[in-house]
């Protein structure tokens, strides 16, 4: 992606249609989601200027990771 190589990106960004998520204070604001074994961040940089939110889709977490007690979401 960071290369310009990969065309896919709009696979795994896009832009947030709900309600915002983070506050518009702070510089810049983000949250960690999961759903099921995916990792999700909601992401907004410049938030104090209204700047719109992001979704970044980070794809599925180590299994092992999802199934110990350090996994947070369960």
């Amino acid at each position: 992606m960071i290369l310009g190589k990969d065309p896919t990106v709009a696979h795994w960004v896009g832009s947030w249609e709900g309600d915002p998520v983070n506050e518009a204070k702070g510089l810049h604001a983000m949250q960690v989601r999961a759903s099921g074994s995916d990792i999700h961040v909601i992401l907004r940089l410049f938030a104090q200027f209204g700047a719109p939110e992001y979704h970044v889709a980070l794809g599925p977490a180590d299994p092992k990771f999802v199934a110990s007690s350090e996994w947070p979401w369960k």
